[in-house]
């Protein structure tokens, strides 16, 4: 007896060059509050494994969880939580294991770091355990807290022999006065973490698990009752696959490009009664246990498919190389990222960290979506209404395909297009931090240096291959915004719009205004005039104002009407009732007039009408601001030719068009008729616009896409 206590002792003397205080300054605390006690539970479950030459459970081993809570005044705290299993104890070999840093011979793959989380978690740790060595039996109690730093966080109160015939250790946790983390856990949330964590552990094991209990104690009354047990709380059900990924990099362009290396998976899909978890998820596994959850994107995240929620566990041994669950976490955030982390990093500098480079989390989302479609495929439904939405906002929005984002079926429009732009965002920023750095490194070059010459020229060239990766990028958002003008104006001469449909609703040549150049407007270079030609939306103009509103850029009125007679004015007035559709200043001297008619006008009741407002144009205009050149566009649906007057030429290669090269214009002034201006005048369709607008659309559009 005395000789295994002191065996027992001297495990806590012999550091073996190890400063236990400096071991708990690099432990990180987890995250997840539960982390100490999952550790517990796997120890437990190990424990139980370690009395079996065959490394299995026994129908009559067990775990039992113990949540004890205190109210003081009006809220409930815990008092502590003690954990029980019927395992191997404390032996020789296994308290070794306990006390010695990262041993890894306990089997498992495990190195025994797990049970520092208990310490940085709880102020003090009390083990009670029952072990044979021989053929006597022993209980041992001990305290695992940080204040023992010299004897390993460990002191032992007792070390002898009983009379019980059963082992087993149970361990209770006491935590910090201060900490509130675990005031809101009982015993049900309790049990669907834990099912969630150690679902494939159990599945696996198919002769049986422990029979695992969670009672919750409130003052010392037991309030709640927990039980899992294999036949009831897991389904039978399970179906496996396996996945090859490669390892990601970032190329020298800033995009996202394949390794040589690769990674194979294994995943294992569980369909669990939609009662029984309240989500669908994905977990990485490390040994078996669920370390990190990762987007289930098949459909949403809550929905179910025939009564059922579904829990995938994908395992790899990339994922079972470390010491512990938690030291799996840190590690797996390494090999494991998200395409947005991914583009966040510097370009090619941190690979060196990952041997192969990086796996991207949205790989293995999008393969176990695929594998659950091959088995579920009522879920591919789904599936098929997202990808249709998808397809809609990239079509419309010229988005590039992007397969890795992670995007549910319940995703609304502003979810898609908010990670679309994120994605495209950071790959942006990636571009220009690389264009920043070259550009710095050009203007502080030597010119004195020896190899300045080649030096400038290798930097040039590097600086040219970003520009149009740049430029790219923000004509990209340009002509997205364009594709969706011609759409809706495709769709507004088909009269496809809803509002067209209904009765009293047809205002077709408002909405092709509006469409072009809002109505009241005086900003072209908000319109959309670049259907008509590209360098309308650069000049001064305004749309549906009155003659005697418009004002030059000084802000002075345009026209003079001081010297006309009383007569004159009330025929102004009544004729500017109407006012030009749309009217453009070019540049001094020069005039646009542009008349939109709606679908079935005839031409020859209007034709005159732009001419008109030139005359009236050139009489009023202030001596400052002569106008000499008239050039004006009237805009029809379909022309008769009948309606086109004699002196109109056809446009050559365009349908449906016709000009007319010049013709003078006279205006009344000091109340003679004088040749003081010419017009050019043109005659358009509104689908020979929207053709041609559209194949200079394309043009752009090709040529970014060849880039």
């Amino acid at each position: 007896m005395e000789d295994l206590k002191n065996k027992y002792e001297s495990y806590l003397k012999d550091a073996g060059g190890i400063y236990f205080p400096g071991i708990l300054d690099d432990e990180r605390k987890s995250d997840n509050f539960l982390t100490p006690i999952f550790e517990n539970i796997t120890n437990a479950l190990e424990a139980i494994k370690l009395k079996y030459t065959d490394r299995n459970y026994h129908p009559d081993d067990s775990v039992q969880i113990y949540l004890y809570y205190k109210s003081i005044e009006n809220d409930i705290t815990l008092d502590h939580i003690k954990i029980q299993d019927s395992g191997i104890g404390f032996n020789k070999e296994q308290f070794f294991s306990f006390t010695t840093y990262k041993y890894n011979q306990k089997g498992f793959n495990n190195k025994g770091c797990g049970r520092f989380q208990s310490l940085l978690f709880f102020k003090n740790c009390l083990y009670q355990s029952v072990f044979k060595n021989d053929d006597t039996t022993y209980c041992i109690t001990f305290d695992f807290s940080k204040k023992y730093s010299d004897t390993k966080g460990i002191q032992i109160r007792s070390l002898e022999i009983t009379d019980s015939v059963s082992t087993g250790t149970s361990v209770s946790l006491f935590p910090e006065d201060s900490d509130l983390e675990y005031n809101a856990l009982n015993a049900k949330n309790l049990k669907e973490e834990i099912i969630k964590k150690y679902a494939l552990e159990f599945m696996l094991h198919t002769e049986g698990i422990p029979k695992i209990e969670i009672f919750y104690y409130k003052d010392s009354e037991l309030q709640d009752t927990q039980t899992i047990e294999k036949g009831v709380d897991f389904p039978t059900e399970m179906h496996k696959d396996t996945f090859v990924i490669h390892y990601k990099k970032i190329d020298a362009n800033g995009e996202i490009a394949d390794t040589d290396e690769s990674a194979e998976f294994r995943v294992d899909i569980i369909p669990f009664p939609a009662d029984h978890i309240n989500f669908n998820e994905i977990y990485i596994c490390s040994k078996n246990e669920a370390v990190q959850s990762i987007e289930f994107n098949a459909f949403a995240k809550d929905d179910s498919l025939d009564g059922k929620r579904f829990l995938c566990f994908v395992s790899s041994t990339i994922f079972d190389q470390s010491s512990n669950i938690d030291t799996t976490r840190r590690e797996i955030r390494n090999v494991l990222k998200t395409e947005e982390q991914l583009l966040k990093t510097t370009p090619n500098n941190q690979l060196s960290l990952f041997n192969h480079g990086v796996i991207l989390q949205e790989d293995i989302e999008n393969a176990v979506a695929d594998i659950f479609y091959r088995n579920y495929p009522l879920a591919k439904e789904k599936e098929l209404t997202k990808r249709k939405k998808i397809n809609f906002l990239t079509d419309l929005f010229g988005l590039e395909d992007n397969s890795r984002l992670s995007i549910k079926t319940s995703d609304s429009s502003k979810d898609i297009l908010e990670k679309y732009y994120r994605s495209e965002a950071l790959k942006q920023a990636n571009i220009d931090a690389e264009f920043s750095e070259i550009y710095s490194k050009i203007i502080t070059l030597d010119t004195n240096s020896s190899n300045y010459n080649e030096m400038f020229s290798n930097l040039n060239e590097e600086l040219s291959s970003k520009i149009p990766l740049r430029n790219k990028n923000a004509l990209s958002k340009y002509m997205t915004g364009r594709k969706i003008v011609l759409d809706l104006f495709e769709l507004t001469l088909q009269k496809r719009l809803s509002a067209q449909t209904q009765a009293g609703r047809k205002e077709e040549e408002k909405r092709l205004h509006n469409l072009l150049f809002e109505q009241h407007s005086d900003n072209p270079y908000s319109s959309n005039l670049w259907l008509l030609n590209e360098e309308f939306i650069y000049f001064r103009g305004c749309s549906e104002f009155q003659l005697k509103q418009i004002k030059d850029e000084n802000g002075n009125l345009l026209f003079d009407f001081s010297k006309m007679s009383e007569a004159d004015k009330a025929l102004l007035d009544s004729r500017d009732e109407k006012r030009p559709d749309i009217i453009l200043f070019p540049k001094e001297g020069k005039c646009i007039i542009i008349e939109l008619k709606a679908p079935e006008v005839r031409i020859n009741q209007y034709i005159d009408q732009a001419e008109g407002y030139a005359r009236i144009i050139a009489s009023c205009v202030s001596p400052n601001n002569k106008i000499d050149m008239f050039y004006t566009y009237f805009i029809v649906d379909k022309q008769n030719l009948f309606d086109i007057p004699s002196e109109y030429e056809e446009i050559y290669n365009m349908k449906d068009a016709y000009f007319l090269p010049s013709k003078k214009i006279k205006a009344v002034i000091n109340g003679e008729r004088k040749d003081v201006a010419y017009m050019y005048s043109e005659i358009l369709s509104y689908q020979d616009i929207y053709d041609r607008a559209k194949l200079r659309n394309k043009i752009f559009v090709d040529i970014l896409s060849k880039k």
